[in-house]
């Protein structure tokens, strides 16, 4: 029985947030029970309780992740601890016990008990928690340092301070520079409030939360996990068909990115819930991972109207507005035009799809091509959506 069906049986949910959480899990990436926790119709405690009963495992104990033992958590290698996103908390008569997301992986625990030569005992811990955990003791942050490009609101003193892309871009050249610097035993990067503040606020229906790592290894043409780059001699039939038969996002976006370079110099995909995360880009973008991109929507840029209106916005971009900047984060010299195509899901905008044609403008011809590949976009969308809630439901 699958999860999504157990929480069904016992009345947890209903099937319109099940169905929900289902497309955002297609759409977004991540795990079924962080989008149900997300919307509201979980709290974390109750996903842990019901993830453990449904898998019939022990769920680690709160009071003791907050306190975690030194001897733990010096354990396991942290490129070990950030690769499979476990926290070690305990060690108890030979045994290191471990918090992770799924306590059944056999494979996992062997890795495990071969690089801290302890035997393991894993406890299901929810994959929020456990992302709080890794970042406050570890230093292991998520991937949300996200430019955003909005100006602060008078409104709402309590936002956090605006970074302009130009600022990200300096502030990460400095950070290579500075290298980095491990934590001092005992050392916190973040607390609780903190962690609260940025990444477990209350999402609505558009808004964007957490963006999942992206590991490509579909598609006909080739791909770097840091980014995006397709090349080869995959032909426009080959690449259709695999859009048509994609299973996943990762693959969606790896055969549209393809295509969409076949009528533009330099192309992005971005996943939309109210501000638009970058995903991935391909061609002429010299910055390929963007998904520390996050675009909020600035009134009158041809961005912004393609979200509201739901239809492609195309246009040269005004020097100091919001899409320039965008397409300088791109590292894209001065295009003669953008344009911006929405993906939709029934009545909303999920996808955005970015083009240039560097100094020469896209022409009518390619924009109405791109247009049409958005469309089928959405397709194979609704059809992996349709095949993920008849897997779970």
């Amino acid at each position: 029985m699958t999860f999504g069906r157990y929480l069904l049986r016992q009345g947890v949910v209903s099937e319109e947030q099940l169905e929900d959480a289902t497309a955002a899990l297609v759409l977004f990436g991540g795990r079924l029970g962080t989008h149900l926790v997300e919307r509201g119709a979980l709290a974390p405690d109750q996903l842990e309780r019901h993830l453990a009963a449904h898998l019939e495992v022990v769920t680690a104990p709160p009071e003791r992740l907050e306190k975690p033992c030194g001897a733990a958590l010096a354990a396991l290698p942290k490129a070990l601890v950030r690769r499979h996103k476990v926290f070690p908390f305990g060690l108890e008569a030979g045994q290191l016990e471990v918090a992770m997301r799924d306590p059944l992986d056999r494979a996992l625990c062997a890795e495990l008990s071969r690089a801290s030569r302890l035997r393991i005992a894993p406890f299901l811990t929810a994959e929020i928690r456990l992302f709080f955990l890794l970042e406050k003791h570890f230093g292991v942050e998520r991937n949300q340092r996200y430019a955003l490009l909005a100006p602060p609101d008078p409104a709402r003193p309590e936002q956090p301070p605006v970074l302009w892309l130009d600022d990200i871009i300096e502030a990460e050249e400095k950070e290579e520079e500075r290298g980095w610097t491990p934590l001092a035993e005992g050392e916190e990067l973040i607390d609780a409030a903190s962690f609260a503040a940025l990444y477990q606020q209350a999402a609505g229906p558009h808004e964007w939360r957490a963006a999942a790592p992206i590991d490509l290894r579909a598609g006909e043409g080739r791909a770097e996990q840091k980014g995006w780059l397709v090349a080869g001699a995959a032909s426009v039939t080959a690449l259709e068909a695999g859009l048509e038969q994609a299973r996943d996002r990762d693959a969606v976006v790896s055969h549209a990115l393809a295509l969409a370079l076949g009528h533009a110099r330099a192309v992005a995909l971005f996943a939309v819930r109210g501000t638009a995360q970058g995903i991935a880009a391909a061609g002429e973008i010299e910055r390929r991972d963007i998904r520390d991109v996050l675009v909020a929507p600035e009134t009158g840029s041809l961005l912004a109207a393609a979200i509201e209106r739901e239809a492609p916005a195309r246009g040269a971009p005004e020097p100091a507005g919001i899409d320039a900047r965008l397409a300088r984060l791109l590292r894209r010299v001065e295009p003669a035009e953008l344009a911006f195509f929405p993906i939709r899901i029934g009545d909303r905008v999920v996808n955005l799809l970015y083009a240039d044609n560097g100094s020469e403008p896209l022409g009518d011809t390619a924009c109405a091509a791109l247009a049409a590949l958005c469309q089928r976009v959405t397709q194979s969308y609704e059809r992996i959506i349709l095949e993920k809630k008849r897997r779970l439901c």
